[in-house]
């Protein structure tokens, strides 16, 4: 995943490659990327993880994978995170 380090938000392909080597890539539905006007932004779809403490294990992987995200990708100002029960 760190050959990507440097990308930016408008390389689908990158972000793609990221994001599929974080916590839960599985459950993930959607990429969508706002690259029209800054600031520029991630927004993550996940269908339901399947945990046995589910808020907490989505708390990890939320700041998990945005650390990762916001590292590797140079102008990604924003990410959002939705799942289909919250």
């Amino acid at each position: 995943m760190f050959q990507y380090k440097n990308s930016y938000v408008g390389d689908n392909s990158a972000v793609g490659n990221i994001v599929n080597e974080l916590a839960h890539s599985k459950e993930l539905n959607q990429i969508s990327l706002q690259t029209k006007t800054e600031p520029y932004g991630i927004t993550l779809e996940y269908n339901d993880i399947d945990a046995e403490q589910v808020e907490e294990e989505m708390k990890h992987m939320v700041i998990s994978n945005a650390t990762f995200l916001f590292a590797l990708i140079k102008n990604a100002d924003w990410i959002t995170f939705q799942f289909t029960d919250n």
